[in-house]
This record gives structure tokens, sequence and C-alpha cells, in this order.
């Protein structure tokens, strides 16, 4: 008899263990998202690699005057800078914003811009200092890329 009650009283620790399971998962889930969500906000510098077919790195190219800010309200800009000398010093007056909304749905950053459908990259890995966005399509018109360059690799790095 004793040893009936004790396989009751496991079975039921089991069940009642697990039930309260699913709701730590769903609080585990929700302080995933909080957590990406804090390591994308902040402004970052743009870096594109150019992979061939078999996903070997063609050439890279660092966005100089470019960069992309993402706020803690969901909200965003792309930054350019249009002078010359951008990289050593911004000039605020040649300095185009354009803004746009973003969330995040597991590993997938969806942006839109005014009166622009809403887009997605996958994020591949993501850190404090750095996001790498995998396998974006390349432009076909898009001039800055060797033509063996099939996908694009984004990297984000954190600027201070």
């Amino acid at each position: 008899m004793r040893k009936v009650f004790l396989l009751i009283v496991s079975a039921v620790t089991a069940f009642t263990s697990n039930a309260c399971g699913e709701k730590e998962d769903s609080n585990l889930q929700e302080q995933m998202k909080d957590s990406l969500e804090q390591k994308l906000i902040g402004k970052w510098k743009i870096t594109d690699i150019g992979l061939d077919a078999d996903g070997k790195v063609v050439e890279t190219i660092e966005r100089e005057c470019q960069f992309v800010e993402y706020l803690a309200n969901h909200t965003g800009n792309m930054i350019a800078y249009g002078n010359s000398d951008c990289k050593n010093h911004p000039d605020e007056k040649e300095k185009n914003t354009k803004p746009f909304s973003w969330r995040l749905d597991g590993m997938k950053l969806y942006v839109t811009f005014e009166n622009t459908p809403e887009g997605f990259s996958s994020i591949k890995s993501i850190s404090n200092n750095k996001i790498i966005f995998e396998n974006v399509s390349r432009e076909p018109s898009d001039p800055r890329f060797d033509l063996k360059v099939v996908k694009i690799d984004v990297i984000f790095e954190r600027l201070n």
C-alpha cells in the first residue's frame, strides 16, 4: 500500500510540474523577445558581404555614410550623410533620415517604411555589438556587386 501511495504522489508531482511548465515557457519566450529587442536598440554601421552560389565571400562593402538606428518605441531611422568626408566628420546639414517602424517575430526582423510594404530579414546571429542578417537577395540592378554575387549577408556593428 505504501508503494502505491508513493507511486500516486510521484505521478501527481510529475503532472503538476508539467502543468506549470507551459506558463514558464511563455514567460521564457517573452524574456527572449525582450532580450533580442534590447540588443537591437541602438545605432549601427552597415557592411554588406557578397556571397556566390556556394556561399563563399566574393566581396565586402562597408556603407561608409549610411547607418541604421533602432529606437525603443519600435521606430527607427535609416541615416545617410551626403558630404564627402562623412566617415570622419558627418555634416548634420547633409543628413538624410528615412523613418521606419520595426517588430521582431522570433529571429525575423520586420521593417516598414512609409508607403512601402513590410519587409523582413532573418537574423543569423545577434550579440550586444554585432547583428548578422543572412541571405538577403541581391537585386539584379544593384551595381555595387560583382555579377558572381547571388546573396548578401548584412552585418551591423554597434556604434558607441
